[in-house]
């Protein structure tokens, strides 16, 4: 929970196929980061995880295996409104 909240360093981010949750609140507040690459290995997302993400940002789903974000917790994207683009690769 919280691992990168208010983080002001990063600008994109590209999470490793070893990454399998993200935790609560865990990019909220990352003004400058423009971007966030989840694996579809990610099959657990916390509440408000990118809360504050604007429309400038961008939360890119690997989608190979089908995996849709209904497993995720279901207010993941509370206080969001970057585009989300469901990728198949």
């Amino acid at each position: 929970n919280y691992a990168f909240s208010g983080c002001s360093g990063l600008t994109e981010l590209n999470l490793p196929d070893t990454v399998t949750s993200i935790g609560n609140y865990a990019f909220q507040n990352c003004t400058s980061l423009t971007e966030i690459n989840i694996p579809s290995t990610v099959t657990n997302v916390g509440e408000y995880a990118f809360r504050n993400w604007k429309n400038s940002q961008a939360i890119n789903i690997d989608n190979t295996s089908d995996f849709v974000t209904n497993n995720w917790n279901s207010k993941w994207r509370g206080g969001c409104t970057a585009k989300i683009n469901y990728l198949k690769s």
